[in-house]
């Protein structure tokens, strides 16, 4: 039961994003869903959102570097995902894992997955063109933690899959 709610939930709104794409500034649902999958492995925290958004800002300034910086180079690419990559287990082990560093690399995933193609094509445009990208993973994180954590408040399901009692029972 608590895999058909998590389904149902996941393709109500991966319909969603399909059918309203230039509403919502996706042009595909896998953003959405890849921050759902992260959300449903752990309790849809603030903390996995923030995760995820460093993730995201941290490939969002690599590839600034990479656009304004370095030269366009292997060698420049290799710098930049390693010091996204950094950035996050950096922020993993500041906050000891409370900004979990598992969401963050899914971030970096989320914003690469997006923008590496923008960016290949048309690596001048990084001021125009990243703002959209990073808007969109934002949307994504904002829907993928959104259906999570309502399928944890209605279905009363823990992120590890078993009912959770929405009552609190008085210590004796």
């Amino acid at each position: 039961m608590n895999t058909l709610l998590r389904g149902v939930a996941v393709a109500g709104v991966t319909a969603l994003v399909v059918a309203l794409p230039t509403v919502l500034g996706l042009a595909s649902p896998w953003p959405v869903l890849l921050v759902a999958g992260v959300a449903f492995a752990r309790p849809a925290r603030p903390s996995t959102a923030a995760a995820l958004l460093v993730g995201a800002a941290a490939w969002w300034l690599s590839m600034a570097l990479r656009a304004g910086v370095l030269p366009d180079a292997t060698w420049s690419e290799i710098v930049a995902a390693v010091l996204a990559v950094s950035i996050v287990v950096l922020t993993a082990l500041v906050s000891s894992d409370r900004i979990p560093m598992f969401a963050g690399l899914a971030g970096i995933a989320a914003f690469a997955g997006l923008y590496e193609p923008v960016f290949a094509a048309a690596p001048t445009e990084f001021l125009s063109a990243s703002p959209l990208a990073f808007g969109a993973v934002v949307v994504a994180t904002g829907l993928g933690i959104l259906t999570a954590t309502l399928v944890e408040v209605v279905g009363g399901i823990s992120p590890r899959g078993r009912a959770t009692s929405l009552r609190t029972e008085a210590v004796s």
